[in-house]
């Protein structure tokens, strides 16, 4: 269990020098990460997965559409639970630039280092795979 900790300090440490300072080494790797990479610095703790557990963030599954900090066996903030968000392509992309400021109150262990360009990946990557809620979720 120890190489969780251990790979979220290495995509982070990937994504952090992945172009803040490197431009060029970014266009050399064809415009950046795409959904799928950028979402390993999320996989640590949250899952896509229809039925996965919850992790140090909750179960991603049937996000887009779902009110904020209504899945169940998660424990939320109050700040979340009453910030009254609804999951869509544009409050995912607020909530993954900068959670904290979006909802005082809250948090997350990620920090955004990536473009806006693969902000919008990551957020159409998420919401291709965790799909619209299934009801009672």
């Amino acid at each position: 269990m120890k190489r969780a900790p251990l790979l979220l300090g290495v995509v982070a440490w990937l994504l952090a020098g992945a172009g803040t300072a490197d431009e060029p080494a970014r266009e050399s790797r064809g415009g950046g990460l795409s959904g799928e990479q950028a979402f390993l610095a999320c996989r640590p703790c949250h899952s896509l997965a229809p039925g996965a557990a919850h992790r140090v963030g909750p179960n991603l599954h049937g996000l887009m559409g779902a009110p904020a900090a209504t899945r169940t066996g998660y424990r939320y903030s109050g700040a979340l639970r009453e910030a009254g968000l609804t999951w869509n392509e544009a409050t995912l992309t607020a909530w993954i630039l900068q959670a904290e400021r979006m909802v005082p109150g809250t948090w997350m262990v990620y920090h955004n280092h990536l473009t806006h360009d693969e902000v919008q990946r990551l957020v159409r990557y998420i919401a291709d795979r965790a799909g619209a809620p299934a009801g009672g979720d």
